[in-house]
């Protein structure tokens, strides 16, 4: 079980339950300065690269440069 510590999300939050099983998945991962930013709308990269990590292609994305470009490219 992955532990989920972002500094803008509590154990209470309504959406806490969701954002572990995500993080878990990793299909997200949170910002660099810790932070989750759940209320925030998704850009189309964080988009795309929810769906090419769900399909399997992370590592070619990651080898293609990583976010956003590899996840642009596969």
């Amino acid at each position: 079980e992955y532990a989920v510590s972002f500094s803008d999300l509590d154990a209470g939050d309504d959406d806490y339950t969701s954002i572990k099983r995500v993080v878990a998945m990793k299909l997200f991962s949170g910002f660099p300065d810790l932070t989750f930013r759940s209320r925030e709308a998704v850009t189309v990269e964080q988009a795309l690269k929810v769906v090419a990590s769900a399909a399997g292609f992370a590592e070619e994305a990651e080898a293609r440069g990583g976010f956003p470009k590899g996840y642009i490219a596969v």
